[in-house]
């Protein structure tokens, strides 16, 4: 067996397609191609299928990928294990985080971080969707859900509040008592799913959501400018002077903030560095990501 045509299987499954695992590879299609079948004639399986235009896993090329992807994290652990020649935190890590963390939370303290570790390099993916880190798409990761699978080293670091805001020009100083009146600006259906949404969702008519939007700096925008209600992470809705929380001291909604790692990075030197400014973070920045009303 030719164990680097698992990279191929790999790079397969995160595309889609053979074109988009070739662009990743650097490779042509064809030899994307040709190094699948090869695996798929050594093992004696059939590893993808074609499904909505796409190329999925069968069932037992899910089996192969999760092996793979193991494969893989052993590997990078050994290279980062017998890399260094010396136990100074020094070189590239990437983390990954939605767009409002990375900018709200952690930039302000970048600057100790570079003191601290003048060595370091940090690659702020700053990405809604989930990056696989078996796969080294990133080293670390701030989800704002436990993760429910995967070879991971996990801790829990806030409680991110959410509460409902308006633009202090127009809007009135409190909700309406029964939220029916107003127009709102509200997640679409990508994201209909998330705790906060939800929540929404179950007090306002679908008439009332004048505004659709997938992203949450838009969201807050579209606040800021007066066009009307919204439900916002505390931390971002109580930095803007111009806005005002409409819905009491104490947030509607909670979400759990947590830092993820592969099990096999937790003890290489420059992870472990950024791991332990990244708690260090979200202790000074707790209060605020909780939902703490200002001034109390």
């Amino acid at each position: 067996m030719n164990w680097n045509d698992l990279r191929y299987l790999l790079a397969v499954e995160q595309g889609g397609s053979l074109s988009a695992a070739a662009q990743v590879l650097r490779v042509n299609e064809t030899t994307v191609s040709r190094r699948l079948k090869s695996l798929e004639r050594t093992l004696g399986v059939t590893l993808m299928r074609r499904s909505a235009g796409r190329l999925v896993l069968s069932p037992a090329g899910e089996a192969a990928s999760f092996r793979a992807q193991r494969m893989a994290g052993e590997a990078a652990a050994l290279s980062d294990a017998f890399g260094r020649e010396e136990d100074v935190p020094g070189g590239l890590v990437r983390m990954t985080a939605i767009p409002t963390v990375v900018e709200g939370c952690l930039v302000p303290h970048l600057a100790a971080l570079r003191r601290r570790h003048p060595r370091l390099a940090l690659e702020l993916i700053a990405e809604s969707g989930n990056l696989s880190l078996s796969r080294r798409e990133a080293d670390i990761a701030v989800r704002l859900a436990r993760p429910v699978a995967g070879d991971l080293k996990i801790r829990k670091v806030a409680e991110m509040g959410f509460a409902v805001y308006a633009a202090r020009a127009r809007d009135p100083a409190s909700l309406p008592d029964d939220f029916a009146t107003g127009d709102w600006i509200v997640y679409d259906d990508s994201l209909a799913h998330l705790p906060e949404a939800r929540w929404l969702a179950a007090r306002i008519q679908p008439r009332q959501a004048a505004i659709r939007v997938n992203d949450l700096r838009v969201l807050v925008g579209a606040v800021r400018r007066g066009l009307g209600f919204a439900v916002l992470p505390c931390f971002a809705g109580d930095r803007y002077p111009d806005l005002h929380r409409l819905s009491g001291e104490s947030p509607v909604v909670s979400r759990e903030v947590w830092l993820l790692i592969h099990r096999q990075l937790r003890e290489v030197t420059r992870v472990r560095a950024v791991w332990d400014w990244l708690i260090e973070v979200f202790g000074e920045e707790s209060a605020a990501l909780a939902g703490k009303a200002p001034g109390t």
